[in-house]
């Protein structure tokens, strides 16, 4: 192997390298080239002329050295530093001290931008290959917005897919096929309800990611101290059913007792006492000020804490349904029409984004819950095939293949187009 430098180490080509600490063991000699490697004795030193191609590369190298040793002499006039002195640490640390070109101040949030995104919503689909088929499937992709008219609201998408997570919970981990097989699963437990809620003077303290999230964890410590290993899922709730545009906000928790266990819905008076004093604690270590709890000897206003229970299946489904709904389109109206409405926007579109406002807690702990698709899993979750995403289809290609007979139906906009040999076959 040869290369055309000399180890001599009088004039270094690269001054710079940081590989070296600004030392290279090869540098450039006028008189030779071709010199073999260091350890290399495979074949003997060999000693050429150099060529007139090879001068002139090293002319250019000079030439671009005199250029680096003269802007080095430039900056180092400009911070007051003796010649070389910027270039004598080590090369880490000259990188991570070299000052980078940013922005002054990070970019602003664009609500209204934000909020435009809803408008592509259903405008595309999700295409996906099945790996064990060979069948494409074609899922409706979803803004997953609460202000979107196809995704937030009582029995949109978002809250559909809420209620699709409690499904697998209370049926032993299976979406259910049907709505008779929801029913038979809802109809093996019993639940237990609380609600916690803030008083009114003390709300704004909480009008924040951070503070919402500080509610949810007083009331976690509650429900694990007083009813250890228990199936909870919890909700945050900002806006309660008297205005659309007050800040209320309240936390909602059900746990849940499989029928047969030989628990009691029924609480007594000492539990709940027990529950609110802690509430009031939690509370007042929030911040709030003049609460209390029943057996407290202290000032104040008692906290308001209401239990429920439900064991008909009837009235558990509704109490899904309704802990599950999100916020929807119309509390965006309600806010665009309120004078003070700006500051419940900037709380929901911007500081909320992303929140997680289902918790699991206990023994339902780790199943997590996010108001964003996951296209993949939810399809396999259907078909019982591991499929990987191809691409999207427009709406109006689907609905040309629809038309053509190209597409079965098999779940709530979700196609197959099955191979063509197996276009017969039932889903």
């Amino acid at each position: 192997m040869r290369n055309n430098l000399s180890p001599d180490i009088k004039k270094s080509a690269f001054p710079f390298s940081p590989l070296s600490m600004n030392e290279i063991p090869y540098v450039l000699d006028r008189k030779t080239c071709y010199r073999s490697e260091p350890g290399c004795d495979d074949e003997p030193s060999v000693v050429t002329p150099l060529n007139n191609a090879v001068i002139k590369d090293i002319k250019a190298l000079e030439a671009r050295y005199r250029e680096v040793e003269a802007h080095r002499k430039f900056v180092s006039k400009i911070k007051g530093l003796p010649v070389g002195a910027e270039i004598k640490r080590h090369y880490l640390e000259h990188l991570t001290q070299t000052p980078i070109s940013i922005l002054a101040e990070a970019p602003k949030f664009n609500l209204e931008r934000e909020i435009s995104t809803s408008e592509k919503c259903s405008t595309v689909y999700n295409s996906l290959f099945g790996l064990w088929s060979g069948d494409f499937y074609h899922t409706k992709l979803h803004c997953m917005k609460f202000w979107c008219p196809f995704c937030g609201g009582k029995g949109k998408k978002i809250n559909k897919r809420r209620i699709k997570l409690m499904s697998r919970k209370l049926n032993k981990g299976r979406t259910p096929k049907n709505r008779a097989e929801f029913r038979a699963a809802v109809g093996s437990w019993l639940v237990r309800q609380f609600i916690f809620t803030v008083p009114e003077k003390d709300r704004w303290r909480f009008m924040s990611w951070d503070g919402l999230k500080k509610l949810f964890g007083v009331v976690k410590r509650i429900i694990k101290d007083l009813f250890p290993g228990s199936r909870v899922e919890a909700y945050m709730h900002t806006i309660g059913n008297g205005s659309l545009s007050k800040f209320n906000p309240h936390v909602n928790v059900h746990i849940y007792l499989p029928k047969g266990s030989g628990a009691k819905l029924m609480l007594t008076p000492e539990t709940l006492i027990a529950v609110k004093d802690r509430w009031a604690r939690g509370l007042r270590k929030l911040g709030c000020s003049d609460v209390r709890g029943p057996s407290e000897l202290i000032a104040g206003k008692n906290v308001d804490v209401q239990y429920l229970y439900a064991s008909k299946t009837a009235k558990i489904m509704q109490k899904i349904r309704y802990m599950t709904r999100p916020l929807g389109p119309e509390h965006l109206t309600a806010w665009r029409q309120d004078p003070d409405g700006q500051e419940m926007m900037d709380l929901h579109v911007r500081q909320l984004k992303g929140f997680q406002f289902m918790r699991s807690w206990d023994r339902w702990a780790g199943c997590n819950y996010y108001d964003t698709e996951d296209v993949t899993k939810e399809v396999e979750s259907v078909i019982d095939e591991p499929v990987e995403f191809v691409g999207f289809t427009f709406v109006s290609v689907i609905n040309f293949k629809l038309e053509g007979g190209l597409l079965e139906k098999i779940g709530e906009d979700l196609y197959v187009e099955r191979r063509k040999f197996n276009r017969n076959r039932s889903p």
